[in-house]
Protein backbone atom coordinates (compact mmCIF):
# COMPACT_ATOMS: atom_id res chain seq x y z
CA UNK A 1 0.00 0.00 0.00
CA UNK A 2 1.82 3.58 -1.14
CA UNK A 3 -0.13 6.40 -0.15
CA UNK A 4 2.77 8.37 -2.32
CA UNK A 5 2.56 11.21 0.21
CA UNK A 6 5.96 12.66 1.96
CA UNK A 7 6.00 13.14 5.63
CA UNK A 8 8.66 14.73 7.83
CA UNK A 9 8.71 13.92 11.67
CA UNK A 10 10.47 16.36 14.12
CA UNK A 11 11.27 15.08 17.16
CA UNK A 12 14.68 15.30 19.63
CA UNK A 13 13.51 11.49 21.41
CA UNK A 14 14.51 8.77 19.41
CA UNK A 15 12.31 6.49 20.26
CA UNK A 16 9.12 8.80 19.65
CA UNK A 17 10.69 9.35 15.75
CA UNK A 18 11.04 5.64 15.60
CA UNK A 19 7.48 4.65 16.64
CA UNK A 20 5.96 7.31 14.45
CA UNK A 21 8.31 6.44 11.43
CA UNK A 22 7.32 2.61 11.17
CA UNK A 23 3.22 3.46 12.17
CA UNK A 24 3.09 5.95 8.94
CA UNK A 25 5.38 3.81 6.72
CA UNK A 26 3.56 0.61 7.65
CA UNK A 27 0.72 2.61 6.42
CA UNK A 28 2.62 3.49 3.19
CA UNK A 29 4.04 6.85 3.52
CA UNK A 30 7.61 7.78 2.71
CA UNK A 31 9.04 9.12 6.35
CA UNK A 32 12.47 11.50 6.77
CA UNK A 33 12.86 12.62 10.36
CA UNK A 34 14.81 14.95 12.45
CA UNK A 35 16.08 15.26 15.60
CA UNK A 36 16.14 19.09 16.42
CA UNK A 37 14.61 22.20 14.23
CA UNK A 38 18.12 22.94 12.66
CA UNK A 39 18.14 19.06 10.91
CA UNK A 40 14.54 19.95 9.97
CA UNK A 41 15.11 23.14 7.92
CA UNK A 42 18.22 21.69 6.24
CA UNK A 43 15.40 18.68 5.03
CA UNK A 44 12.88 21.28 4.49
CA UNK A 45 15.39 23.28 2.22
CA UNK A 46 16.34 20.71 -0.09
CA UNK A 47 12.98 18.68 -0.24
CA UNK A 48 9.27 18.76 -0.21
CA UNK A 49 6.82 17.25 2.22
CA UNK A 50 3.17 17.29 2.05
CA UNK A 51 3.29 17.18 5.76
CA UNK A 52 5.44 18.19 8.57
CA UNK A 53 4.82 17.23 11.95
CA UNK A 54 6.94 18.35 15.01
CA UNK A 55 8.14 18.59 18.31
CA UNK A 56 7.66 22.06 19.91
CA UNK A 57 10.30 21.77 22.44
CA UNK A 58 13.71 21.04 20.35
CA UNK A 59 17.67 21.53 20.83
CA UNK A 60 18.71 24.11 18.21
CA UNK A 61 15.68 25.90 16.74
CA UNK A 62 12.83 25.01 18.37
CA UNK A 63 9.48 23.71 16.33
CA UNK A 64 7.81 27.12 16.33
CA UNK A 65 10.82 27.90 14.51
CA UNK A 66 10.41 25.07 11.87
CA UNK A 67 6.93 26.19 11.47
CA UNK A 68 7.95 29.93 10.88
CA UNK A 69 10.34 28.59 8.13
CA UNK A 70 7.67 26.23 6.54
CA UNK A 71 5.02 29.31 6.58
CA UNK A 72 7.83 31.70 5.01
CA UNK A 73 9.18 29.47 2.73
CA UNK A 74 7.06 27.07 1.38
CA UNK A 75 3.57 27.86 2.87
CA UNK A 76 1.97 24.84 0.93
CA UNK A 77 3.31 22.20 3.53
CA UNK A 78 0.84 21.29 5.69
Amino acid sequence: MTHNGKILIVDDEPDVLKSCESILRHEGYTIDSAGSGADAIDLLQNNEYDIVFTDIELPEDGGIEVIRWINNSKPGTG
